[in-house]
């Protein structure tokens, strides 16, 4: 029945879609067919689908539970995402036919629209991972952060994909005179970005986006293209779809269901995950040629429906001016903000979407004043040394600016104070919250037997900056009033010394290492009180002895690496003699353990890949090997 009620959401949504909306008599295309106001109201459904497909997979794990209807949009994001870069082509080439000089006004007017608010977001996001987290960047890392060049927003991937053919439709456009040449080179120049980013094949960072990789970056670009020829000939093939309408919405509407059907089950089939072998690479191409198909059908589908239908929700409008804010923010409100929460999801659900709806309204303002300051200010500069008359229009237009300087001026300000506010409330949150984590946590070793997991800190795990990760722990063994707590995972990777050398533990780089944040930052001041240093360090290794004799056998012993790990170099293998790691990105490593206190060596000992122990096999400088600490807690 819960699961049942999930699809009120996107039944509301199609309510308040249609809201006031009208159909158009038989034979006539309605009045407002693509004019702006139409276009801003389905992007803004979009982009509420967008959100709801990120909901649903996080309810659902990725489509391993059926949560009744709503399941659906856990395999639909592709689809709404096709629809943004529909209009996104559409608005390119048919502004270029309605409007003079467009490509000389192009830079200042369609970089800033994006780029800005997208900057901002970014800005608001690395705030938000300092007040929530109390975690901070170093200068270079946070420029990049900022810029997008790393994307500490997931969803920030489309702005970046987006800009680029921005680029090269300007580049195109502006220096080939032959449109059509313009629009061929455009278009194959969309298809290899396709292709690049398709045989870069599938992320290997888990959760962490990057340039190019990854499906989302190409299985819904092919409908850029169809915006793109749409806008270019569109009386034309306007004038198609109205002689032939009613066959071809029909047409458009069972090919859609039937493709994207085969689409789901070839997804699941073979997805995009193996494409270093020729099946993998074949499987991957399929995936992608049925989801391509889909996603155009679907595209083809809303533009024939938006033929005869005329909407005017003022919901929806509203939405549209926010929906760039909403579709950048909300991915925050997911994960990490309310990833943990232990709530029903009918009310997870309600819970992002209105404070992503209050985020995006309270930032909209500033960085639509933003981006008139900035495209302002840029085509003055263009435009610097012209004699402009002091017209009335121009009288109107300085004095629409000078408004337009206030609201931002009036803006900042806000938004500030809104920070500050959040600023006091996450403060008092994470005193309170710290406070009852540490009895928790406490309480849990206590009650906990060995083998069993416990948490205990915070370390970066997951690779995206936006704070720290509960660590996780498993219970080896058990004094009195103190427990042995070793890793559940590998944490980071590194050589045991730097220089190949014959080095005893008490003098490797990696006893330093330990003795040094960020691993003596994991805990905090009440946590920190509770470690009984081993070897003069509050953190450290277990011994060949200890491996041997805490752990069963060697399959217990196999260590699944995070993704932050592996981002830092870390060895990883995705088969083992045990476990097949699938699709979702476990891998597992060689860890290091201590040697025996006083002895020198130029190797060191390691659990292999298999949970075999070894003393002799890697050399001390050898780099990659996993970091699994070890902390003895009085509870």
């Amino acid at each position: 029945m819960t699961d049942l009620l999930l699809f009120l959401y996107p039944l509301l949504l199609i309510v308040l879609l249609l809201q006031g909306a009208s159909l158009s008599p038989r034979g006539e295309t309605g009045p407002r067919f693509l004019c702006p106001d139409q276009t801003g109201m389905i992007r803004a459904a979009a982009c509420l689908c967008i959100i709801l497909h990120h909901l649903v997979q996080h309810s659902t794990g990725y489509g391993a539970r059926y949560a009744g209807p709503v399941t659906f949009f856990n395999d639909a994001g592709f689809l709404f995402t096709g629809i943004f870069f529909f209009f996104s082509g559409y608005g390119l080439t048919r502004s270029l036919e309605t409007r003079e000089a467009y490509l000389k006004t192009f830079p200042a007017r369609r970089f800033p629209s994006v780029l800005i608010p997208f900057w901002i977001t970014n800005l608001l996001l690395i705030l938000a991972g300092r007040i929530w987290y109390g975690f901070w960047w170093n200068p270079l890392k946070l420029l990049g952060d900022f810029t997008g060049i790393t994307l500490v927003n997931s969803n920030g991937w489309f702005i970046i994909e987006i800009t680029l053919f921005y680029a090269l439709f300007w580049f195109f456009f502006t220096f080939i005179r032959r449109r059509d040449a313009a629009l061929a080179l455009l278009s194959l120049a969309v298809l290899l970005t396709i292709l690049f980013a398709f045989f870069r094949g599938h992320d290997p960072q888990g959760h962490a986006v990057h340039w190019f990789r990854g499906e989302w970056w190409y299985n819904s670009t092919p409908v850029f293209l169809f915006g793109l020829v749409f806008g270019r000939f569109r009386d034309r093939i306007e004038g198609f779809f109205r002689r032939h309408y009613p066959l071809l919405l029909t047409t458009a509407a069972v090919l859609f269901a039937a493709v994207f059907r085969v689409s789901v089950k070839i997804l699941k089939r073979y997805g995009y995950y193996y494409t270093s072998t020729p099946a993998g690479l074949r499987g991957a191409g399929l995936t992608l040629l049925f989801q391509s198909l889909a996603a155009l059908l679907f595209a083809l589908l809303v533009l024939l429906l938006s033929m005869k239908v005329t909407l005017r929700s003022p919901v929806m409008s509203y939405i549209s001016g926010i929906s760039l804010e909403l579709f950048l923010l909300h991915g925050f409100w997911i994960d990490p903000v309310f990833y943990e929460a232990r709530m029903p999801d009918m009310a997870f659900f309600g819970l992002v979407l209105t404070c992503s709806a209050v985020a995006a309204s309270l930032t909209a303002p500033v960085t639509k004043a933003a981006v008139r300051a900035v495209t302002g200010l840029l085509l003055r500069q263009a435009d610097k040394g012209a004699e402009v008359p002091l017209t009335l229009e121009r009288q109107n237009l300085l004095a629409k600016k000078e408004a337009r300087r206030r609201t931002l001026r009036k803006g900042i300000p806000l938004l500030a104070v809104v920070l500050c506010i959040l600023f006091w409330i996450s403060a008092g949150r994470r005193f309170v919250m710290a406070g009852r984590e540490y009895e928790e946590e406490l309480a849990a070793i206590r009650s906990a037997g060995i083998g069993e997991e416990v948490y205990y800190g915070y370390f970066e795990t997951d690779g995206i900056p936006l704070g720290k990760e509960r660590l996780s722990w498993i219970i080896l063994k058990k004094e009195q009033d103190r427990a042995c707590l070793i890793c559940r995972n590998g944490i980071a990777g590194s050589f045991y010394n730097r220089r190949h050398a014959a080095v005893s533990w008490e003098e490797s780089d990696l006893y330093q290492i330990l003795s040094a944040a960020p691993y003596t930052d994991m805990f905090s001041a009440r946590e920190q009180e509770n470690l009984i240093p081993a070897d003069g360090n509050p953190v450290t290794l277990l011994s060949v002895r200890e491996a041997r004799e805490l752990f069963p056998d060697d399959q217990s012993r196999e260590l699944a690496i995070t993704t932050a790990a592996e981002q830092g170099g870390t060895n990883i293998n995705r088969a083992s003699k045990h476990h097949e790691w699938d699709m979702k990105g476990y891998r597992s490593s060689w860890w290091w353990l201590k040697g025996e206190p006083g002895s020198r060596s130029e190797t060191a000992p390691v659990v292999n890949v298999d949970g075999t122990i070894v003393t002799d096999e890697k050399e001390v400088n050898r780099p990659g090997g996993a970091i699994r600490p070890v902390i003895w807690v009085r509870f």
